[in-house]
């Protein structure tokens, strides 16, 4: 098999290529968003816009994480270390971050931000140790009219480290009358417990094209190999419905630190680092089942294979980031359906495009 470099020219001290395979560029983000538009008939990408969101509280790390509508003219942008607070108002106290998200529109070719000026879920666990890092993960549904907000450190704080835990949670917003966006639900694991132990569910977010389907990354879940949830929507009730994750996990493989879907909904993929392997789910009715398991035949030493991953649209088309392969030179894995077999369960690594 032939593997397929995605290389990029940045600095080395960016970081090592992969740790973003949604989008197969690379950004350099300090604490904002670059918006990059490809012009008619010329080569490249030039700057359309810098988005800062406004009514920051401190430093908020915008641009941690980001997700565009299939049109291109709606995005999210995350920042999961605004508004700094500090347990029992003590200031020397390790601080924690509630965080927030902001949405711009596109229209003319000027941005704009979406009211209201910043998101910030309701019903959050900001008196945590941790926080609530709302944005750590975010995702906008392909039309636009469906957000979805991940904080993986939301939780419950009970009087010091060891007495805390975890849960993590993911907040729905949607797009309303005037183009005023507002919370729809708060999404948590409702088999978590509240024992001492790590959940972390929002580490990584996906949504379905008409946002009516999301797969939430829970890397822990109770102390264990992680997977993701699936939320589904039926108006406007949204319903946590199967776990994923694969059966044969070891209890480090870090399944649900990235996760993707395709964009009806019917195929879902979820990275495995920790095993360097990712695994393919598909839906039938409301039942999902696993179709593959990705593993890189070519890979150099520890890859960290399923750091992040991405899916085409119709879900017949995988890309999977190991950020540390051939000594940090990093790489980016695309699978694609045996000749023949037109589902995922065909998914072969390792074929150039």
């Amino acid at each position: 098999m032939n593997k397929t470099y995605l290389l990029c020219r940045a600095p080395a001290e960016q970081g090592p290529f992969g740790f973003g395979a949604a989008i197969i560029a690379c950004a350099l983000v300090l604490a904002c968003a670059l918006v990059l538009q490809s012009p008619p008939a010329a080569a490249g990408y030039y700057e359309q816009g810098k988005l800062v969101g406004s009514t920051t509280t401190g430093p908020a790390t915008q641009g941690a994480s980001v997700s565009l509508s299939a049109d291109g003219n709606t995005l999210i942008v995350g920042g999961p270390y605004d508004d700094r607070l500090y347990p029992n108002n003590n200031n020397n106290d390790t601080p924690y971050f509630v965080g927030a998200a902001w949405i711009f529109t596109r229209s003319d070719g000027v941005w704009a931000p979406m009211e209201p000026a910043k998101l910030v879920g309701t019903s959050a666990a900001i008196i945590g140790y941790y926080g609530s890092g709302q944005g750590t993960s975010v995702a906008m549904s392909g039309d636009g009219f469906t957000a979805l907000v991940g904080g993986s450190n939301d939780g419950v704080w009970g009087g010091d480290r060891n007495d805390s835990y975890t849960l993590g949670a993911a907040w729905v917003w949607t797009r309303g009358t005037g183009d005023v966006w507002s919370q729809q639900a708060k999404l948590v694991d409702s088999t978590a417990n509240s024992s001492s132990v790590f959940y972390l569910l929002g580490s990584s977010v996906a949504l379905s094209f008409d946002g009516n389907t999301a797969l939430v990354g829970e890397l822990a879940s109770n102390n264990g190999p992680g997977g993701a949830w699936v939320f589904t929507r039926t108006g406007s009730t949204w319903v946590q419905g199967q776990w994923l994750s694969d059966p044969n996990a070891s209890a480090n493989s870090n399944y649900g630190a990235a996760v993707a879907l395709s964009s009806d909904g019917q195929t879902a993929i979820l990275g495995g680092s920790g095993d360097n392997t990712a695994v393919v789910f598909t839906r039938s009715g409301n039942n999902w089942s696993l179709k593959a398991k990705l593993v890189p035949t070519d890979a150099s030493g520890n890859p960290g294979f399923g750091k992040s991953v991405a899916l085409s649209g119709i879900g017949q088309t995988a890309l999977v980031g190991g950020q540390f392969d051939n000594f940090y030179l990093g790489a980016a894995w695309v699978f694609t359906p045996e000749r023949g077999q037109l589902g995922p369960a065909g998914l072969e690594a390792c074929r150039r495009q």
